[in-house]
């Protein structure tokens, strides 16, 4: 039994007690605030990191790992596409872009879902806004089994870059073909001996390009001058072969259409022998062994007055 004069004491006791109780709560309330206050500036930084972001961020759900379905994109993403951001939400690409954008948007979830890690892809996505460059971040999000519960997509428009790329490659193919046009009527060159005769000397190797384009600069030419007979010298032409010979019957035979008369000249002995040996028929083409004789017979064949100039 608890005397009169042990009361003061115990309620002293329990004074104290309930003060240090009542201080621990107020320290754990005011950590539990601070954690809270924390906590939403967290949330706030993070809020505005995604709302403001410089690059496209979508969320979506894995949908029996064979789609994807978007739970959140950020405004750029809207904007980029030209896709209200509600629209987004809920759906599958199917439901929101063209099949073929669809199909590159599941083809690359689904990569990064087989692959189970962070995937980076570069595609032209054709959107509302028009046609959009992106190289973009497929990232799997795990549950806590282990399992891909989602995707993330982080991208950057590369649009403006890339229009750049392609402009100055057109540029380059551009000027490609200039220089290229520009040796080709440098390897076929026309020279005016008078009002009726051309000669193209031909050095180097002839490839069929160049057979071509001796052919269509041969025509021309004769067309222009309005001339009656074309010389073509072979002094320079490396190999001689059946498509090489081939090329220089067809040419002959087209001039002939045009009412004008093909001359060969600087036919070597070992070319000779070797045109023999492959059995290449020339035809009505008229041979001389060098250009001067070529020329000289031209000059009997237009104006049979003209002293030749081999004289």
């Amino acid at each position: 039994m608890i005397s009169n004069n042990d009361k003061p004491a115990l309620l002293q006791e329990e004074i104290l007690f309930l003060r240090q109780r009542v201080a621990e709560l107020e320290q754990h309330l005011s950590l539990s605030n601070t954690e809270e206050t924390a906590s939403h500036s967290s949330d706030l930084l993070l809020e505005a990191i995604y709302n403001q972001a410089p690059y496209v961020i979508a969320v979506a759900n894995v949908v029996d790992k064979t789609t994807i379905q978007y739970v959140d994109v950020n405004p750029l993403c809207a904007q980029i596409s030209g896709i209200p951001a509600e629209q987004w939400i809920g759906k599958e690409p199917k439901d929101i872009v063209a099949p073929e954008v669809a199909a590159t948007m599941n083809k690359r979830a689904l990569a990064c879902i087989q692959a189970n890690s962070t995937l980076e892809f570069e595609d032209c996505l054709t959107f509302p806004n028009g046609d959009v460059w992106t190289t973009a971040l497929y990232t799997p999000v795990h549950d806590t089994a282990g399992h891909i519960k989602q995707i993330v997509v982080t991208g950057f428009d590369i649009t403006e870059r890339k229009q750049q790329e392609l402009a100055e490659q057109q540029q380059r193919e551009a000027l490609i073909e200039q220089q290229s046009a520009a040796l080709m009527e440098l390897s076929t060159p026309l020279l005016t001996i008078n009002e009726q005769v051309v000669v193209m000397p031909l050095i180097g190797t002839i490839d069929s390009r160049r057979a071509q384009q001796i052919m269509e600069s041969l025509l021309s030419g004769i067309a222009v001058n309005e001339a009656t007979v074309a010389i073509i010298d072979i002094t320079g032409v490396l190999i001689v072969d059946t498509q090489v010979a081939n090329a220089l019957v067809q040419s002959a035979q087209a001039v002939q259409l045009l009412g004008s008369q093909v001359i060969l000249t600087g036919i070597r002995p070992e070319v000779a022998q070797m045109l023999v040996g492959l059995g290449v028929d020339l035809g009505s083409v008229i041979t001389r062994s060098t250009l001067q004789a070529g020329i000289a017979f031209a000059y009997q064949k237009v104006s049979p007055s003209v002293q030749s100039l081999s004289s």
